[in-house]
């Protein structure tokens, strides 16, 4: 009843509101409703992992909001639209059963991913798989082998969840045995759990994004390298690219997928002023906004928080460090610096990323001080030293 319910109540509102007004509604309303369930799930089931509509509810929040901006932009004057608007503006009021089918599309409406109305409704009409001349449709090669791979993919993922989560569990960290540990030991072990965490997270990711796949949602275009088609538009991780990036924003980019697209084109983009650049304050909504959806466990700001900070040395690296050592005649960085900045990068993301898993304020900050704020300390150094010593 809450997600059936307040997707028709979003669909009413932007049918009756025709201006600005729609979309800022819609927003304010199912960011409320939502927080009220993070609250509710919160308070009644602490950090438990009950199955209930809070799951859903964050995907559903993602594609409402998204439909109702696309909505609006499709009652706009498209020169004032961005291409990616153009693209995804909505021109005719959908009727009831196609926005219900697109906001609870089978395959996605567990986990993910959010996706855009027009890209699910170029889906349903195949117009993307349409011979421009004839009309007929020519299904892309590689469809099945790419949803079979996603599958195992998911396979190895739940069995490795079944072996090593139980080993490396998270909560283990708060245990005296686990602070009896010399240092170097306890933070290896928080390298291993955090690893073993992000398992659950790529077993159902994968699982729904060959779900997508297999119903023929996800097609991408073809590899200019190969020119065979990609099926990876339905992806909500990039499991390789996020196990070996380089920078914070590397592996920022191959994590939930989906969620990224909508905090950039649904908060980013929409907060910036007319003929505005994005600034620190654009930002910082992001964050805000992104912290929110996920809920009220502060452990979630103590991540996002100090991940922005990371964010902000990384960059301070790139641009003051990283000129020194790109070749002149190759225009790329050394092997080592690649791979030094790899494993810093998963050093210290494991390490923030424990607050994300044991959610409390006071236990996170427990477990770092353990650790002797290793990383955080760190970032500080980065943030202030970078500029005066590689100016």
């Amino acid at each position: 009843m809450h997600l059936l319910g307040s997707s028709i109540t979003v669909w009413r509102i932007m049918g009756s509101i025709q201006g600005k007004w729609g979309p800022r509604v819609v927003f304010i309303g199912v960011m409320t409703h939502m927080s009220v369930s993070h609250l509710m799930r919160q308070l009644t089931d602490y950090r438990g992992y009950r199955l209930d509509h809070t799951g859903p509810q964050m995907i559903l929040t993602m594609k409402l909001i998204s439909w109702a901006f696309s909505i609006h932009d499709g009652r706009r004057n498209p020169k004032e639209l961005s291409k990616y608007q153009q693209e995804h503006a909505i021109t005719t009021f959908p009727n009831l059963l196609s926005y219900l089918s697109y906001v609870f599309f089978f395959p996605g409406v567990l986990v993910g991913p959010a996706f855009e109305y027009m890209d699910y409704i170029h889906f349903i009409e195949l117009s993307q798989f349409k011979d421009l001349k004839t009309g007929k449709i020519h299904w892309p090669a590689g469809r099945v082998k790419a949803a079979m791979t996603c599958f195992v993919f998911s396979l190895i993922s739940l069995a490795s969840l079944a072996i090593f989560a139980p080993k490396l569990d998270a909560m283990w960290t708060l245990s005296s045995a686990f602070k009896a540990l010399p240092w170097s030991l306890r933070f290896g072990y928080v390298q291993l759990a955090a690893f073993a965490a992000r398992f659950k997270y790529y077993a159902v990711w994968k699982m729904a994004e060959g779900a997508c796949v297999l119903a023929g949602f996800g097609y991408n275009g073809q590899d200019p390298k190969t020119g065979e088609a990609r099926w990876d538009a339905s992806s909500n991780i990039d499991i390789w690219a996020y196990e070996t990036g380089e920078s914070v924003k590397a592996l920022a980019d191959s994590w939930n997928k989906g969620t990224n697209k909508w905090l950039k084109y649904s908060v980013y983009f929409r907060v910036v002023k007319p003929g505005a650049k994005p600034g620190a304050f654009e930002t910082f909504a992001t964050f805000a906004v992104s912290a929110l959806w996920h809920g009220f466990y502060p452990g979630y700001y103590l991540m996002f928080t100090s991940s922005a900070m990371a964010l902000t040395a990384g960059k301070l690296l790139r641009a003051h460090l990283r000129p020194r050592f790109v070749s002149a005649t190759t225009g790329k960085t050394p092997l080592w610096y690649n791979m030094m900045g790899m494993l810093i990068t998963q050093v210290s993301l494991n390490y923030l990323s424990m607050s994300f898993l044991i959610l409390s304020l006071s236990e996170s900050l427990g477990l770092w001080k353990d650790l002797y704020f290793v990383v955080h300390i760190g970032i500080i150094a980065t943030i202030l030293l970078t500029p005066v010593l590689f100016p």
